[in-house]
């Protein structure tokens, strides 16, 4: 049994549909995330989830039990938000008890769950602090020791990492996972962050327009986009529009709008002179300051800028019949010259490396 199942839920605001007929299953101990772009139905889901909004039709199962009746405190489910939510005239242990204490569980047991959330957190000898005396990682561990400390049947987290740093999101995202997995709970998450989705989850769903138009895994997700929304979504491509001209046993041929001939390789029948566009991710390629050895998919240009960002650089590249790319490179193949403006290179992608939508 999943421990949430959605059944053609939809949610409406007078004549604007928000969320549009999803049904989707999460299973036990998954960590699935919600990830689209803002406005697209992801947080109005997850709220539906919670009991804070009323499907306007579909139904909401959670351990196989209908609650779209349910107020949010029947659902038991445990609730991070993105500002965390944190009381901030009681402590850190107030914070976590709260909910225990509206329960009415009794104090030694509230003493026991509050120091074992605590050490979970790893925040063990902070209770006696207020939220205005923690670092914002802090905060978020209290908002996830105070979600877990009642032991919820599922865990919803609203883009919970979205107010930190670069450097804490990234470290809080490895620790998020590992209490989410320790716990052993079922946990859905909603972000526009692609990266984070990509780095937490067991399943990823991408949401357009109110619908679920991709869910699986997040190397599927990333690999194997199911559609244009997709493969501009998550993560950097080039998109060339053009047509299949040539098709054999192993390979086809792509000719761009533009002239550019490209190889491509698939397991896929095209029909000589269908149109199709390709999607081809900055970082598959590779640029060289000298023509390399003779390969397909070797393509002469001339670079129109160079964005170095640390571990990598990104250059902006203007091929011979017009086609402007983007290539991601952490090393360049420079045989004596640097890569600049206005330096002529040579880029090549591997006829694999390459989507075809």
């Amino acid at each position: 049994m999943a421990d949430v199942e959605l059944r053609g839920i939809t949610k409406k605001y007078d004549d604007v549909t928000v969320v549009d007929n999803i049904s989707l299953e999460v299973n036990e101990g998954e960590f699935l995330s919600f990830l689209g772009p803002s406005g697209c139905g992801k947080t109005t889901t997850l709220r539906m989830i919670a009991g804070f909004e009323e499907p306007t039709k579909g139904s909401v199962y959670i351990k196989g039990k209908l609650v779209n009746e349910e107020p949010p405190y029947m659902r038991n489910i445990g609730m991070v938000f993105q500002n965390y939510a944190l009381f901030p005239h009681k402590t850190v242990y107030n914070n976590i008890a709260y909910g225990l204490k509206m329960r009415k569980v009794g104090k030694k047991e509230i003493k026991q769950r509050v120091e074992e959330s605590l050490d979970v957190v790893r925040l063990s000898g902070f209770g006696d602090r207020r939220p205005d005396q923690l670092s914002g990682g802090q905060q978020q561990r209290v908002a996830l020791a105070r979600a877990l400390v009642i032991r919820p049947d599922v865990l919803l987290l609203d883009e919970p990492l979205s107010n930190l740093d670069a450097k804490l999101r990234k470290e809080m995202r490895i620790e998020t996972k590992r209490i989410q997995k320790a716990v052993g709970l079922t946990a859905i998450y909603v972000t526009h962050d692609q990266t984070e989705a990509l780095a937490m989850s067991d399943r990823i769903a991408i949401i357009e327009r109110g619908r679920i138009v991709q869910l699986g895994v997040p190397k599927d997700i990333y690999e194997h986009p199911q559609g244009s929304f997709v493969a501009s979504f998550v993560g950097e491509s080039n998109k060339i529009k053009g047509k299949i001209v040539a098709v054999n046993d192993l390979e086809a041929e792509f000719r761009s709008d533009t002239g550019l001939i490209v190889n491509i390789k698939t397991d896929t029948e095209y029909e000589v002179n269908k149109k199709v566009s390709l999607y081809a991710r900055i970082e598959t390629f590779e640029i060289f300051s000298t023509a390399p050895p003779e390969a397909k998919n070797t393509f002469e240009g001339k670079v129109e800028s160079v964005s170095y960002q640390g571990g990598n650089t990104l250059y902006g590249v203007r091929l011979t019949d017009g086609t402007a790319i983007f290539v991601e490179s952490s090393r360049e193949k420079l045989f004596g010259k640097k890569i600049q403006p206005r330096s002529e290179v040579w880029v090549t992608i591997s006829p694999s490396d390459i989507i075809v939508l």
